[in-house]
């Protein structure tokens, strides 16, 4: 469970401060509820992400005053642009019994046919996916086995396994991985080669020859001998 303390909000001086403390500032909103600014330790957040599954999970928010903890999800996070660390976040409080669209993140396993045998390259073309269900039969994840996929396959939207209860979010042809044939030289590295195939097969001539005139010298002085 994931406690909560209210916080005066105070702009960005405000939430440094709260920062500084050790805590991490963030907003409570939805079912009907106004806004609450909160804070909330920053260890037990981390605590409440790893035993839900991670910041796709629902979490059990304690809130102050409230009778009962109160059910939410991560619908924003703001990071720290180079140290990339949590600045800020929002909680969205969800009803157990109604549906709610989330996203959650892709995991692809297995390898390739067509990179592990022809060479090809995968293209991973997204890393979430947006569900729709009840915040109960939400998965933290969406596993896609792409150890079929040989050259010029792909794994779109339509073609993932059903879930039960939750229905996936966008458009079915929604590309989501691929394999695409090994990349050939190119124009300019081809001409290079081709170049420098010339040049060595030039040398080589001469090479040559410079070998037969040289032969040829040695045969004239035993002549005139």
């Amino acid at each position: 469970m994931l406690e909560i303390e209210t916080r005066e909000i105070g702009g960005t001086s405000s939430a440094r401060a709260v920062r500084r403390t050790g805590k991490i500032p963030g907003v409570l909103y939805g079912n009907g509820r106004e806004a609450l600014p909160f804070a909330v330790e920053s260890r037990h957040l981390r605590e409440a992400l790893s035993e839900a599954g991670g910041r796709h999970a629902v979490l059990e928010v304690k809130v102050p005053g409230a009778k009962a903890p109160v059910h939410a999800i991560i619908k924003a996070m703001q990071l720290h642009p180079l140290r990339d660390t949590l600045q800020h976040f929002d909680l969205l409080e969800v009803r157990m019994d109604r549906a709610i669209q989330a996203t959650v993140s892709i995991v692809f396993t297995g390898e390739a046919e067509g990179v592990k045998t022809y060479g090809g390259i995968l293209a991973q073309n997204a890393h979430e996916l947006t569900l729709e269900a009840l915040p109960g039969d939400l998965p933290d994840h969406v596993e896609i086995d792409i150890t079929s996929l040989g050259i010029g396959d792909s794994i779109l939207i339509s073609d993932l396994p059903a879930i039960p209860n939750v229905t996936y979010v966008g458009d079915p042809e929604t590309m989501l991985a691929s394999v695409a044939q090994p990349k050939g030289p190119t124009a300019e590295e081809e001409a290079a080669e081709a170049e420098a195939a010339e040049a060595a097969e030039a040398a080589e001539a001469r090479a040559e020859g410079g070998e037969a005139e040289g032969d040829g010298g040695d045969d004239s002085g035993s002549d005139s001998e």
